[in-house]
C-alpha cells in the first residue's frame, strides 16, 4: 500500500522546498509482522512539473481533495496531474493581492483564505476564480493592521485570527469585513509582547489568549516587571465568571462545578485580571485531571479580612506528596507520561 505525504524541507540556503514523500508499506500476504523500517522514496515536484516557484511556504489539501501550495511567486492549485497558478495582476483588482504566499486556510464553510506578504488577506471565490482583497487602510482603524499576513487561524467559535509581520494580531469578522487589531504598546503591560505574530494556537479549553498571557506573564515575573492594578474585587463574582468560562472544559464528564463562596464574603484588594487568570489556571487544572465527581471553590478570611484563603479542591487523581513542590516550578508536570494524555505548558501554577 502506498501513502503520499506532502512535507517541507529547508535547503542549504535556508529556503523551503517541496517534497512529496511516498511511503511504501510492503505487506506480504500471510507474512508475519516484523519491526522493519519501510522503504522511503522521495519524489520532487518542481517548476519542471508546473509549480510556479520551488520555494514553498504553505501547503493545504482542501475539502474537495485539491492540493494548494503557497510559493514565493504565486498560489498553486494541483489536481494530481496539472497545476493552476494564480498571481497578482496590477490591471486586475480581482486577482491575488500579492505573489508571496505565507498562509492558506479553508474555513468551516469551505471558503479559501490566502495570507500574502504585501497583498494582505485574500478570499478566493472558487466559482468565479476571483479574489477579494482585505488590505490595510491607514484612514480606517477597522481595516487590517498590516498587509504582511503570515498566519491564519479559525478558532472553535468560527472567529478568524490573523498573525502579521509588524502589525500584531488581528481578529477578523467575516460578516462585516472589519478587523480588530492587538498591537504592542510600551505603556501598556497587558498588550501583546511583539508585533510579529507567526503562529496562533488555541488550546483544548478554547483559550486562545490565556496561554499567550501565561507565557508573557511568566517572562514579566521572571524579570520582575509585572505590574498589578489593585482594587476591590468581589471574589464570589470572579469565581462565577471563571466557572462559566470553564464549562466547555467539562465536556461530557459527570463533573459538578461548585462555588461555595458566600455572597457576604468581604471584598478582596487585588488585580482582578490577574486574579481571574490565577483562578482559571487552578480550576482548569482541576477539571483537566478530574474525570468524575466535583470541583469546588471555597474561601475564608481572618477577622479583619486582611488575609484571605481561596481553595480549589477536586475529586481527581491527586498529587503525590513528593511532587507538591515541583509542580510550582515553570514548565513542570507531575509526571512526564501524563503530558501524553493531558496537554499543557506547565506554566499555569508557576504563574
Amino acid at each position: 500500500m502506498m501513502k503520499k505525504l506532502f512535507m517541507l524541507r529547508r535547503n542549504v540556503n535556508g529556503k523551503i522546498v517541496l517534497l512529496i514523500v511516498a511511503i511504501l508499506l510492503l505487506l506480504g500476504s500471510g507474512a508475519t509482522a516484523h519491526a522493519e523500517s519501510p522503504d522511503l522514496k522521495f519524489e520532487r515536484i518542481t517548476t519542471q512539473q508546473g509549480l510556479s516557484q520551488s520555494t514553498v511556504y504553505a501547503i493545504l489539501q482542501d475539502s474537495k481533495g485539491f492540493m494548494w501550495f503557497g510559493t514565493e511567486d504565486g498560489l498553486n492549485k494541483y489536481d494530481g496531474y496539472n497545476f493552476t497558478v494564480y498571481r497578482f495582476d496590477q490591471n486586475d483588482p480581482s486577482s491575488l493581492g500579492g505573489n508571496k504566499i505565507q498562509a492558506i486556510h479553508e474555513d468551516k464553510e469551505g471558503q479559501l483564505w490566502i495570507g500574502t506578504v504585501g497583498g494582505g488577506l485574500n478570499k478566493f471565490n472558487r466559482n468565479k476564480e476571483r479574489f477579494t482583497r482585505y488590505q490595510s487602510d491607514p484612514k480606517n482603524p477597522q481595516s487590517l493592521s498590516s498587509n504582511e499576513v503570515v498566519s491564519i487561524y479559525e478558532d472553535k467559535n468560527g472567529i478568524f485570527w490573523l498573525g502579521t509581520w509588524k502589525g500584531g494580531l488581528n481578529k477578523f469578522d467575516k460578516k462585516t469585513g472589519q478587523f480588530t487589531s492587538y498591537q504592542h504598546d510600551d505603556k501598556n503591560p497587558d498588550s501583546i509582547a511583539f508585533n510579529d505574530v507567526y503562529t496562533i494556537y488555541e488550546d483544548s479549553g478554547r483559550r486562545l489568549t490565556n496561554l499567550v498571557n501565561d507565557i508573557l506573564d511568566f517572562s514579566k515575573l521572571k524579570h520582575q516587571k509585572l505590574e498589578l492594578d489593585f482594587k476591590p474585587v468581589d471574589m464570589r463574582e470572579v469565581v462565577n465568571i471563571v466557572l462559566t468560562l470553564c464549562k466547555p472544559l467539562v465536556a461530557k464528564k459527570p463533573l459538578l462545578l461548585k462555588n461555595n463562596i458566600s455572597a457576604e464574603f468581604p471584598m478582596a484588594l487585588a488585580d482582578e485580571n490577574r486574579l481571574q487568570q490565577i483562578m482559571h489556571n487552578l480550576i482548569g487544572n482541576a477539571i483537566k485531571f478530574t474525570e468524575i465527581g466535583e470541583v469546588t471553590v471555597d474561601a475564608k478570611a481572618d477577622d479583619t479580612a486582611s488575609i484571605m484563603e481561596i481553595s480549589v479542591t477536586d475529586t481527581g487523581m491527586g498529587i503525590p506528596e513528593d511532587k507538591l513542590e515541583v509542580i510550582f516550578e515553570s514548565f513542570q508536570q507531575v509526571d512526564a507520561s501524563i503530558t501524553r494524555v493531558y496537554s499543557g505548558t506547565g506554566l499555569g501554577l508557576s504563574v
